[in-house]
């Protein structure tokens, strides 16, 4: 599974990523690395930030002469700092205000972790911790491209350590989006972990869980660039009506859709026809298209967003919650 990862980012045109093994204590002697954690929700990133921890309160109980391989300037890389993603605090609200989270448990980080939302607010906390060597910045590819810069010329220049446990990929097998590109181009030191499952009982939210090839199936793929985003430039011309009947259909009268006789046309009577044919019976797709023209195409402006949500009835807290975890909302 990780060479199959690995050929596939080097298919997009990325160099020759090394591989280490995920298990071993951490190497807090060696400067200026940025280390990609990169698998699918579930799969253990944090988990895996977790040990880092673990091992930098071992080493630094250790004897003081060890402090001179481990410190660049005034920054020793045994002092770790976790930079938590807001989305944390949804997912784990059960946990204390200091807790790094994870599937199985956490670790109490003191005064040593914070959420942010920019970049900015990264640059403050090195100013306000000078001392700190090591930093774990969760879900990195969550915030905007200026990250990337920011964290390479410190580890380049102050000899910092970065850890990104995040996404690179979705669930399209693209590339997440271009913090995730950036940061695959200025790591030089990746890490790779891949697999883990989560399942939720909620149908409008998604399970993310590792599939091989042969059965890692896109069923809407074909029709969003075939059918739905044309709708979409239509809508970006001043013309919604197409646009809105498509997803009154599929909001209401799922038969009557494009979508619909699009799987028809392309699945019936094959192998994948009733996998195929059952993914129309989860809720929210209209939700889900206009959320993709609109955060991810930008073809429908923000007016006809809230247009079309009033005229149809769609799920506005679904909408709200989706464009939230994308960085966008309607407010």
């Amino acid at each position: 599974m990780q060479g199959s990862i690995t050929g596939f980012l080097k298919s997009l045109g990325f160099p020759e990523l090394r591989e280490h093994q995920p298990f071993n204590h951490f190497d807090f002697a060696r400067p200026s690395r940025r280390i990609l954690v990169i698998g699918p929700m579930g799969s253990g990133k944090t988990e895996y930030s977790s040990r880092v921890w673990r091992d930098s309160q071992v080493v630094l109980r250790k004897s003081s002469r060890v402090s001179q391989a481990t410190r660049t300037g005034d920054a020793d890389r045994r002092n770790v700092f976790f930079i938590r993603s807001t989305l944390d605090r949804q997912r784990f609200p059960d946990y204390p205000q200091d807790a790094l989270p994870f599937r199985g448990g956490y670790e109490r980080c003191g005064d040593r972790i914070a959420d942010i939302e920019s970049s900015f607010d990264l640059e403050r906390l090195f100013e306000k911790h000078p001392e700190i060597g090591t930093w774990i910045i969760d879900e990195a590819a969550f915030y905007e491209e200026r990250l990337a810069y920011i964290v390479n010329h410190e580890s380049e220049s102050r000899g910092l350590i970065f850890i990104f446990p995040t996404l690179i990929l979705n669930f399209r097998r693209e590339i997440f989006n271009s913090t995730a590109r950036l940061l695959l181009e200025m790591t030089t030191d990746p890490l790779i972990i891949v697999g883990g499952d989560r399942e939720k009982r909620d149908p409008r939210e998604p399970n993310y869980c590792s599939r091989c090839d042969e059965h890692h199936h896109l069923p809407g793929k074909e029709y969003t660039y075939l059918i739905l985003k044309p709708l979409g430039e239509e809508a970006a011309r001043s013309n919604l009506k197409p646009l809105r009947e498509e997803l009154a259909n599929l909001a209401r009268r799922m038969e009557a859709s494009r979508l619909y006789s699009h799987f028809k046309e392309r699945y019936a009577e094959s192998d994948l026809e009733e996998t195929m044919m059952s993914s129309l019976r989860v809720p929210c797709i209209a939700e889900k298209a206009l959320i993709f023209l609109y955060a991810e195409q930008n073809l429908v402006s923000r007016t006809q967003m809230e247009q079309l949500m009033g005229e149809l009835t769609l799920d506005r807290e679904f909408i709200r919650m989706r464009l939230r975890d994308n960085g966008r909302s309607l407010a």
